[in-house]
């Protein structure tokens, strides 16, 4: 099932999305729509529905570590302290099961040098720095007191930030198009991960919360390319995403499926849920909307995460330029930020504008956001 992520242009299935807007570039009457997005289609679309609503999350969660943990010989965990980490984390803990190393991708380097002050009350992406003070070292703290054999790791990538670090081949590598930083941030492994040594090692990630729509009168659940194909690769270690996995589906569709009775009972929470016509790109949804669904959603499928944390929203504005401010802003990193843009329009120049995100001015921003097939979950 390796190769069933993938993106069809007409007759050519591509791995790679970049390939696959350009090869789309050069067919001069072809539009977006005609560019597919495809994850593990038969695996949702031959799913038996009666099998939801029978099972609870909290059970199905622990099944789910049970077969990663069956699997792989150490396991890191990606925690970011948000919901979908953070109940990964209680899965194993509370139900003992061994997990070997806790990883915490963060700038340290800005936490320690003075330029925030912890706020709790700002919930803008700007803001998500503050994360750290306010959540993540009391759970770290938490976690190192009651787990003493788990290891914990603070991978600091704002190390990396050196002249020529963004080069040709990196960029070459990749099958989406990164922001600076999270390039960066995707492209920073463990030295287990690295070098591995004959072990089965594995970096669990908490991708993602469902994606529904509402359409025509029913709920339907959906893959968005921009989280899926974001996700890095690494020869010799493996990568396992918690939630959306074909190798447990009906935890993927059981969390849809609750999504869904929750705005099917709150009827007037249904004009936040999301809306599309079929197989249209939902690439020019407000973001306020999507902000508020995750807030919505998160205690329908997380009995883990306490409401009453600080979480920042997601970042927006453009390539995360609100939550990688220190970057953007920094005169330190003008040199890698020009590096990073000469490779970024080179490439960008390569896909015509009708895959492309395009701003007011007439200016390509990133490529479209594709989405998979609909999945039916219920009527409304």
């Amino acid at each position: 099932m390796e190769h069933e992520i993938f993106y069809q242009v007409r007759d050519r299935k591509f791995l790679n999305k970049v390939e696959a807007l350009q090869y789309a570039s050069s067919i001069p009457d072809l539009t977006s729509r005609q560019v597919n997005f495809f994850f593990y289609h038969d695996v949702w679309k031959n799913f038996d529905r009666n099998l939801l609503g029978k099972i609870s999350l909290k059970e199905l969660y622990k099944q789910r570590a049970l077969q990663i943990r069956e699997n792989y010989d150490y396991l890191v965990l990606y925690y970011t302290g948000g919901p979908d980490s953070h109940n990964i984390l209680r899965t194993f803990l509370d139900n003992n099961i061994p997990l070997e190393e806790v990883v915490i991708k963060w700038p340290k380097k800005l936490i320690d040098s003075g330029l925030y002050t912890p706020n709790s009350v700002d919930c803008s992406a700007k803001n998500f720095v503050s994360e750290w003070d306010l959540v993540i070292k009391h759970e770290l703290k938490k976690l190192a007191a009651e787990h003493p054999k788990i290891k914990i790791t603070i991978n600091d990538y704002t190390e990396n930030i050196t002249r020529g670090y963004y080069h040709e081949d990196r960029f070459a590598s990749q099958n989406h198009m990164h922001s600076a930083v999270n390039l960066l941030r995707m492209q920073s492994f463990t030295e287990l991960e690295k070098n591995p040594n004959g072990k089965r090692v594995c970096g669990i990630t908490g991708l993602d919360k469902p994606l529904l729509v509402n359409h025509k009168g029913a709920a339907w659940m959906y893959f968005s390319d921009d989280i899926i194909m974001s996700q890095p690769k690494l020869i010799g270690s493996y990568r396992e995403n918690f939630y959306w996995t074909p190798d447990f589906p009906l935890l993927t569709m059981e969390m849809a499926y609750q999504v869904y009775l929750h705005f099917k009972i709150n009827n007037l929470q249904q004009q936040f849920l999301l809306t599309s016509n079929m197989g249209v790109e939902l690439d020019e949804i407000r973001f306020d909307m999507q902000q508020l669904y995750y807030r919505l959603i998160k205690p329908v499928i997380y009995e883990t995460w306490d409401m009453r944390k600080f979480q920042a929203d997601k970042p927006f504005q453009g390539f995360k330029a609100d939550k990688d401010f220190w970057f953007y802003e920094s005169p330190e990193f003008e040199k890698p930020k020009q590096e990073w843009q000469h490779h970024y329009d080179s490439q960008l120049s390569s896909v015509h504008e009708r895959f492309c995100q395009v701003d007011k001015t007439g200016t390509k921003t990133g490529y479209r956001k594709y989405i998979t097939s609909l999945y039916y979950l219920g009527d409304f």
